[in-house]
């Protein structure tokens, strides 16, 4: 059994970039004239992220409902393309990755207000230039040594940027918070994101258990299921209510959290609506 005492050992994290790379790039980023996210007071606006996870594609008419009553739509690395799909333009972008090939991932042309993590290359926030930027820090081991003692928020709970996102609308001010496309796993068909992104074509698989239920997920997938318990319950007993929409193996831990075993019943896993809030089990 995975557990959060024995994350490390069983699924170890593994950056995709190096610790000097990743410093240089924020050695850089707190150069530039750019204003940085920091803590906002709690408000009554809602959030909604998009992850790239498989079944956010059958629930982007959801995410379209949530647009138009004025919800707070917040993109991250390669969805805005599924978005404007639905004539969905998000309201915000968050980017944490270091790596030059998330270039891709860019809109320059798009009125997006970009959340963009200090780690990022120097090519990103130069590709950018004429929109607007927040500089957020991601709690990375060592940062504090390269960002002084300017105010700002330091951004954890998890390693991927979807669970990153959701301590950025915390940190905003936002208490209630829909997460679409936050699969953690592979689809039925071998889909691991709702768009092609041949980056993790190559991402070894294994078969993790929720109940009766086995889901296929890549190492960092199945970790980010497990940061999610964490992080939900931190954002939960700070008295943020967060939906999970979608199914896969962290919806389908959400709905564990949220319910007692014997309560828990077969839904239709493109309309599932997951609700964690307070007093998780």
């Amino acid at each position: 059994m995975i557990l959060s005492s024995n994350l490390d050992e069983k699924i170890p994290v593994v950056c995709n970039t190096e610790d000097d790379v990743i410093f240089s790039n924020i050695t850089a980023a707190v150069k530039r004239h750019l204003p940085w996210l920091g803590m906002t007071e709690p408000h009554d606006k809602v959030a909604v992220i998009v992850g790239g996870g498989p079944s956010m594609k059958g629930l982007l008419p959801l995410i379209s409902k949530h647009k138009s009553a004025g919800h707070t739509v917040f993109a991250v690395n390669g969805v805005i393309p599924s978005l404007l799909s639905v004539d969905v333009t998000p309201d915000y972008f968050v980017l944490l990755d270091a790596r030059e090939d998330n270039l891709s991932f860019l809109h320059p042309d798009l009125p997006v207000h970009n959340l963009i993590a200090s780690q990022c290359p120097p090519s990103v926030f130069k590709a950018l230039e004429k929109q607007e930027i927040t500089l957020w820090h991601p709690a990375y081991p060592g940062i504090a040594d390269y960002i002084g003692d300017r105010e700002c928020a330091l951004i954890g709970g998890g390693t991927t940027v979807g669970l990153q996102a959701m301590s950025i609308a915390f940190a905003m001010g936002y208490r209630q918070i829909h997460l679409f496309g936050f699969d953690s796993s592979y689809s039925h068909v071998g889909e691991g994101h709702a768009y092609a992104q041949s980056g993790n074509d190559n991402d070894p698989r294994d078969t993790y258990r929720v109940g009766k239920r086995e889901y296929v997920a890549a190492p960092w997938m199945a970790r980010q299921a497990v940061e999610f318990q964490e992080a939900a319950r931190q954002l939960a007993d700070a008295d943020a209510e967060i939906y999970v929409h979608g199914h896969g193996l962290l919806p389908a831990i959400a709905r564990a959290m949220s319910q007692p075993p014997e309560e828990i019943s077969e839904v239709d896993k493109y309309k599932a609506m997951f609700y964690v809030k307070r007093n998780l089990a």
